[in-house]
């Protein structure tokens, strides 16, 4: 999302396409059973997405080691044809987005589909967009989902996804391209995040990029457009380089607090300051701040960023929680976010007012300025 735009995005009370706040694009169709080859399929129509899904499985899993004894391996695979939006991605393959949108289906449907009844399989799910308007993940994660059901693979219940945002100062259900877009007349955030050698063996092993590296990048970058001033540095670059030198769970929220006091102290300018906390629900329970193991074994994991006027500009969600537990969890990450404010405000007090005092060689009672407020 891009913050502020030149655009004129809501005009006497409509959107550019003449949609109220809360319409659906047109056409929304959806149909199953389409690919004969495939254990299951589905087309979906959003707009101008034109998104073509098939499932194959439960089969046997190959290579091996990627059979699971206890349940099926759900894969989810997201491309984009080479002539579905050629300013944005080009050529057809794989890339950093795609992987981060299969990344997220593939958690999506593991909530809801029984993959325990089929034990050591797997089961494949390619996404093609043959079109592409804005919101083609949660329209193929809506098309993922009829598929499986046309496969006949039993799921918990089905499930479907649509994107709000905000625009023009409003609120809009499935927005659109042009409501999406960010403003191209600003600096360019760049966010790189990576894991040292030894910072956790067991799950990395290796320096280096990578796709979860990526999809952390990238949230921690949107994050950051939300707040930092860009739009006075047209035309130039900001790299924030995050390195994680020991890991135990919840890197992203600790980068992302780490970075927006970086992006402080190098002098960028910031609307507010943010930080993130994790909250999840772990043996029936919401909690603040989770660990390693109960990200690993618990039943959710929601990371989240504010600012301290109580915007949130991250929130993820990677598991299965109700209503009322979300708004238990980010009341709870909001409080907990009060912390970490505090915790960059010392920081600075440490940075700033410290050094200037000894500097000056003034001791605080006889000085007329509060340093510490410096």
């Amino acid at each position: 999302m891009g913050g502020d735009s030149n655009i004129e995005l809501i005009k006497d009370g409509k959107r550019l396409d003449g949609r109220g706040f809360d319409d659906f694009r047109k056409p929304l169709t959806l149909e199953v059973g389409v690919l004969q080859e495939a254990d299951g399929s589905a087309y979906i129509e959003w707009g101008m997405n034109k998104i073509l899904v098939g499932v194959f499985g439960p089969k046997e899993a190959i290579p091996k080691h990627l059979a699971d004894p206890d349940k099926a391996t759900i894969r989810c695979i997201y491309t984009m044809s080479t002539f579905a939006s050629l300013e944005e991605h080009g050529r057809m393959g794989p890339n950093r987005r795609a992987n981060e949108i299969g990344k997220v289906v593939r958690e999506a449907l593991e909530n809801v589909v029984m993959v325990e009844k089929f034990p050591s399989t797997i089961i494949d799910v390619y996404m093609m967009v043959l079109q592409a308007e804005g919101g083609t993940r949660v329209a193929s994660l809506t098309g993922a989902a009829a598929a499986l059901i046309n496969a006949g693979i039993p799921m918990r219940e089905p499930i479907a996804g649509v994107a709000v945002g905000k625009a023009g100062g409003h609120v809009l259900l499935d927005i659109g391209k042009e409501e999406h877009l960010a403003d191209p007349d600003k600096a360019t955030i760049r966010c790189i995040y990576t894991m040292s050698t030894f910072a956790s063996l067991e799950e990395h092993g290796r320096m280096g990029p990578n796709r979860r590296a990526n999809e952390i990048g990238k949230v921690v970058r949107e994050a950051l457009e939300n707040v930092v001033m860009v739009e006075k540095f047209p035309s130039t670059i900001i790299d924030v380089y995050m390195m994680v030198l020991q890991a135990e769970g919840g890197t992203r929220v600790a980068s992302l607090t780490g970075a927006a006091a970086a992006l402080i102290n190098a002098g960028i300018p910031m609307r507010e300051p943010i930080a993130g906390v994790a909250v999840g629900k772990a043996g029936g329970h919401v909690l603040l701040d989770i660990g390693k193991e109960e990200d690993n074994y618990g039943q959710a994991d929601v990371p989240m960023a504010f600012t301290p006027s109580g915007d949130i500009v991250l929130l993820q969600m990677d598991g299965m929680m109700t209503r009322e537990e979300i708004a238990k969890a980010l009341d709870m990450a909001q409080e907990g976010s009060k912390k970490l404010f505090d915790l960059q405000r010392k920081a600075f007090e440490k940075e700033y007012a410290e050094p200037l005092g000894k500097k000056l060689s003034l001791k605080e009672e006889e000085s007329k300025v509060d340093i510490h407020k410096l």
